[in-house]
């Protein structure tokens, strides 16, 4: 039977199992008729099937954003559950770390740093304690610690800073 006479014909899902060896050509104009409404019916489909996949993965991008966003709220919560609860730690035993099953938590003092002014220029300074001479001029950020440590001076072009205390849980 000609396929062309049946114009609700379709093929079957697998496609791909089909092998035609030669294309039969239509011969008059209902059966073009025929074949430009299935090959409109494939395009639709085509068109229907983006579309589903185009929503489907802007709900999922939704869904993917509300879960993350979800968690790290959770994860926040606990974070900050935790810190309190090693505060009130601190204040009664001045213990800076406790160990669980689960992990540690601890506060850990962050180092000091020497900032300078992004247009200090050391060359300007030579001689001056602190400024070491190589083949370019720096600032001896660890002769400053130093100093301030022992005479509790510092130069007048430099600021010590500490970043704030560091409160980390570590999972073992």
């Amino acid at each position: 039977m000609n396929q062309f006479a049946n114009p609700d014909y379709e093929p079957d899902d697998d496609a791909e199992d089909i092998i035609e060896v030669q294309l039969p050509q239509p011969t008059n104009d209902i059966e073009a008729d025929a074949v430009l409404r299935r090959l409109k019916y494939h395009q639709d489909k085509i068109a229907n099937f983006r579309q589903q996949y185009e929503a489907a993965m802007r709900d999922l991008q939704d869904q993917y954003e509300r879960k993350i966003k979800t968690h790290i709220s959770t994860c926040n919560f606990y974070n900050s559950l935790l810190e309190n609860t090693l505060l009130a730690i601190m204040n009664t035993t001045g213990e800076k770390k406790r160990k669980y099953l689960s992990g540690t938590i601890r506060y850990r003092q962050m180092p000091e740093k020497i900032n300078v002014p992004e247009d200090f220029k050391a060359a300007d300074h030579k001689g001056e304690p602190f400024i070491k001479e190589v083949v370019t001029f720096s600032v001896d950020k660890a002769g400053i610690k130093k100093a301030v440590k022992e005479m509790g001076e510092i130069p007048a072009w430099a600021k010590i800073e500490r970043d704030p205390d560091k409160f980390e849980i570590i999972f073992d």
